[in-house]
């Protein structure tokens, strides 16, 4: 079997069109620093001794390389826009297979994607709205539990071994605009205490988001800072720790899928420990032995609820057309109505138990998935992710993402925050940072750009391996977040499955439905919006036009068990839709298959050229597991195809039926990816977490996370997950031996 595929022509090739660039510095300054540029905007400062004035480094860190690791637009010669099915023209660079109508938007060239801040309208002043609150009391948010204001919450920036600086920021929202002062204290005492102060970077009704700048020195041995809200709440302290500077045995935790599906009632979220559970879990092992960073590999909300909770849009929903839903009004009402709900739900979700102390405690790397907006963002229907209405959702779900998870927002990106993304156009949000001296994680943004056939634009690739090319020398490993694994079944369903799953009619009946719930767990849930919406999908054209094992497996399960009625609810309530439809966010659907064949060649070929390890980190699917690719016979030190798909999630929602791991476990083969290249899911798991033995060993369906272990021998990196037990108390974990990935040699 082989998902071998010849790259299209029109991509560029591995090692980028322009992977040795000139430095991109402004002229040094009288210290050695390249002068730091005036970008008109503020910058939140520090009372430390060195002097009132930033120093350069502070808006121009360096990376500790001769050459900035993040490319401006300008820099870099970006590759021009191909059409791309549905969005931008009528066919795709990745795959000539399917195509959509393409539609048109006043004052704009026919096809083109518009950008979300089209649809801005005029800010309508609205009464102050009540700070939302949190249903467990005593967490520290406004309201008589505790002091008025929202946060703290600790961002990751990076570290520059040249200057001996670690960078990052907290956040902190309240309802005045009087800068907030926070002081920091280090343990062992290194320094004298450092006050910060901070800038406010935005505001929604009576709320202001004040942003803090933290510029530490790393010192020789590691560092405890402790830092308190000095005017806000002088009687609570928060800590976080920050490497020494020679130190490459780093630590950082992984997660993803933080939330609830609008599917899991509140009885069975009560069972399950509440948001919070597993996170005391992750909060525990970060007493034993501190974390560095953490990875949020997406979904840190479920905006799905947004459609339930805004009334107006309720009212889209049973608009009847396709035209009509294209073009039905925006107005200030569902602005205001939908603005209330995002920041509301960031707000009182960030507020929970042990889920605030973490975001106050490690330091956090997000990136965004679909759910941070809505299930399955980016792989509607034309008429659908392109209607006044999505786009709007889309701008505002973005609008508070950047502020909740990033810590800024569209103009700061374009002033003095451009540093802390890479984008070709301004439409994502994809990073590069070091988390030590042996490791770079990337996190490409796969919804800014995404379509029903492109994950991410060529430009993107190109701007991002662009980077890669300068990373400094002591980078042993690259680690790139991906929200949806890259690695991982193909779920095939030929009808001689039954006999695994479920043998008399109502096991059948059982296993089928239960597919249906779990693969609307294990994709998203898009299709229970399509439904509502009118959308349908023809099984037969769908499976002649992909010819993918899955439609053609779909097609034998509904001709053998169709007229039985043992189908009638997944059909007819998101059967089709959710099973064919939601299956085009995975890397492994047909209609990215040349873009995924493209960009596994090209890492492969980064590897060879750079002598990196490359690995994933994702999650998404609601189990945990690793994959990986490799050169058959060859050393897994020597071999630059060897690549380690990690799989953790969910550290919240809930584990996908018995039934879909079965199938999960059935799908799982051998593939052949290029000559002498195999693509697999690795056997990890011979015993469950109650010590009893394991038929299926690849992926386990309960609530999870992990962490890694960088450097702990020689230049090697432990990938650990901990996985949910059965005990009484939920969010006890049980540890799985390490994976242990090697450096290229």
């Amino acid at each position: 079997m082989s998902d071998q595929k010849t790259p299209n022509p029109q991509w560029p090739q591995p090692g980028g069109s322009d992977a040795k660039q000139q430095q991109i510095y402004p002229s040094a300054g009288p210290d050695g620093y390249p002068a730091a540029p005036d970008l008109g905007y503020p910058v939140s400062y520090s009372t430390d001794p060195a002097g009132d004035a930033p120093p350069p480094y502070m808006t121009m860190p360096r990376l500790g390389s001769d050459a900035f690791a993040y490319t401006p637009m300008q820099d870099s010669k970006p590759l021009p826009m191909p059409g791309t099915a549905g969005h931008m023209g009528s066919g795709s660079v990745y795959t000539h297979e399917g195509s959509y109508p393409v539609l048109s938007f006043p004052g704009d060239q026919k096809g083109s994607q518009p950008h979300l801040d089209q649809f801005q309208k005029p800010y309508i002043e609205q009464p102050p709205m009540p700070m939302p609150q949190v249903q467990q009391p005593g967490t520290g948010v406004p309201g008589s539990a505790g002091p008025p204001y929202f946060g703290p919450y600790l961002r990751y920036g990076n570290v520059d071994y040249n200057t001996r600086v670690w960078t990052g920021s907290l956040m902190v929202i309240t309802q005045s605009p009087q800068p907030v002062r926070v002081t920091l204290s280090p343990t062992p005492a290194v320094a004298q205490p450092l006050t910060f102060v901070s800038v406010p970077i935005d505001s929604y009704q009576q709320h202001t988001f004040h942003r803090i700048d933290l510029f530490l020195h790393m010192t020789e041995q590691p560092v405890v800072w402790k830092y308190v809200l000095a005017d806000l709440d002088p009687g609570r302290a928060f800590e976080f720790n920050v490497a020494a500077v020679g130190d490459k045995q780093w630590r950082f935790a992984f997660q993803s899928c933080n939330g609830f599906s609008a599917s899991v009632k509140p009885e069975e979220r009560e069972k399950l420990g509440g948001v919070g559970a597993l996170w005391k879990d992750v909060m525990n092992q970060h007493r034993a032995s501190p974390f560095h960073a953490m990875l949020g590999g997406g979904d840190q909300i479920y905006g799905d609820p947004v459609f339930k909770a805004v009334a107006g849009l309720q009212e889209w929903l049973a608009v009847k057309g396709k035209e009509n839903r294209r073009a039905y009004m925006w107005t200030p009402q569902l602005d205001r109505d939908v603005s209330d709900f995002y920041f509301n739900l960031y707000a009182s979700h960030f507020a929970t138990p042990n889920l605030r102390e973490a975001l106050a405690s490690i330091p956090t790397i997000f990136q965004i998935d679909d759910h941070d907006v809505m299930d399955g963002w980016g792989s509607y229907p034309d008429y659908i992710q392109l209607s006044n209405v999505f786009q709007n959702i889309g701008r505002i779900a973005f609008k508070f993402y950047y502020l909740f998870q990033q810590q800024t927002n569209l103009a700061l990106l374009q002033g003095p925050h451009q540093y802390e993304r890479i984008t070709p156009d301004g439409r994502t949000f994809h990073f590069i940072k070091l988390l030590g001296p042996l490791t770079a994680v990337v996190g490409p943004d796969t919804r800014g750009e995404r379509t029903r056939t492109q994950i991410m634009s060529p430009a993107s690739y190109d701007l991002i391996f662009n980077n890669l090319a300068r990373l400094p020398p002591t980078v042993k490993h690259v680690i790139w977040m991906l929200a949806v694994p890259i690695v991982y079944p193909r779920l095939a369903m030929p009808e001689t499955l039954l006999n695994t799953i479920g043998k008399t009619k109502r096991t059948a009946n059982d296993a089928v439905n239960g597919l249906g719930k779990g693969l609307g767990s294990l994709a998203g849930g898009t299709g229970k919006l399509l439904t509502k919406i009118g959308v349908k999908v023809d099984a037969d054209q769908w499976q002649k036009s992909t010819q993918g094992a899955w439609d053609e497996g779909m097609g034998h399960i509904k001709k053998g068990l169709g007229k039985s009625g043992l189908m009638s609810g997944m059909i007819s309530a998101f059967g089709e839709v959710d099973l064919l439809d939601d299956m085009i966010d995975h890397w492994t659907h047909p209609a990215h298959n040349d873009e995924r064949t493209h960009f596994i060649q090209r890492m492969q070929a980064y590897s060879n050229q750079f002598r990196r390890r490359t690995s994933f980190i994702s999650g998404d699917v609601h189990c945990c597991g690793f994959g990986n690719f490799h050169t058959a016979g060859l050393p897994h030190e020597n071999d630059p195809a060897y690549m380690v798909q990690v799989i953790a999630s969910a550290i919240v929602n809930v584990g996908p039926p018995g039934a879909v791991i079965k199938l999960v476990h059935h799908s799982a083969k051998k593939i052949e990816f290029a000559p002498g290249v195999t693509e697999e899911m690795v056997e990890t798991f011979t015993k469950d977490v109650d010590g009893k033995a394991l038929a299926g060993k690849i992926v386990l369906g309960r609530r999870n996370w992990g962490f890694a272990r960088v450097g702990v021998v020689g230049d090697e990196v432990q990938f650990v997950l901990r996985v949910e037990g059965t005990g009484p108390e939920p969010g006890v974990c049980v540890e799985y031996p390490p994976m242990v990935v090697p450096a290229l040699v």
